[in-house]
């Protein structure tokens, strides 16, 4: 971990920490977040599942009553930690997402610290839980970037999604689902059985891209 201008980052990291640097802010993808904010309640919870290191949760901040924050890489949960820890409305979690409580590896040798993404086994260093075991109370907003383990989150958020039917941006990208041995159609099956539309983030882009963000909202 380095700190730059107050901000933790990863200094062998050459996509979110390298824009950092250049930007000098935390919030990376200023781009996207007009298109998904609008959703988003005043006073609302969100679930945000691979937190990185806060870049994208940091911009609910200010209009987020609670903000569930998940990280599986310690490298990036201790950055994630330092820059959110003078904002009460953050519950951090260093866990992975799935579709059932185990372990798992983390593999982070890329210099892209984003593409880390976890093995399960039963021997691993780090926790995997489901969002339905945390119970909670209130869910308005899920963000889910989780490099492959969409669809296992998806499988584990089964119950929060059906009682509180919240909005959610969730990342596709072909290369990381096929290593779990899946497809988009997957989660595009999941979500039309689950009552779910969905689309590109930006509105005037299609579903073709090998790689894009999807928003999905309940029918």
């Amino acid at each position: 971990m380095k700190i730059h201008n107050g901000i933790a980052i990863i200094e062998r990291d050459t996509h979110l920490s390298k824009w950092v640097v250049e930007h000098n802010r935390l919030d990376f993808d200023i781009n996207a977040l007009p298109t998904y904010l609008p959703y988003f309640p005043k006073n609302g919870t969100l679930i945000n599942i691979g937190a990185n290191i806060g870049c994208y949760a940091y911009a609910f901040k200010d209009i987020a009553r609670y903000i569930h924050c998940f990280e599986p890489n310690k490298e990036a949960f201790e950055c994630l930690e330092y820059n959110l820890a003078k904002y009460v409305n953050f519950e951090l979690h260093n866990i992975a997402i799935s579709d059932k409580e185990t372990t798992c590896n983390v593999n982070n040798d890329s210099d892209n610290v984003g593409m880390a993404f976890i093995e399960e086994t039963t021997n691993g260093n780090v926790k995997t839980k489901t969002i339905d075991s945390f119970n909670y109370q209130s869910c308005d907003f899920i963000l889910m970037d989780c490099e492959g383990f969409e669809l296992n989150a998806l499988k584990g958020a089964q119950q929060t999604i059906t009682k509180f039917k919240p909005i959610m941006v969730i990342e596709i990208n072909d290369a990381t689902l096929s290593r779990q041995g899946i497809s988009r159609n997957d989660i595009f099956a999941w979500l039309q059985e689950n009552n779910y539309i969905y689309r590109n983030i930006y509105k005037n882009q299609g579903l073709n891209d090998s790689q894009l963000d999807i928003i999905c909202t309940p029918k």
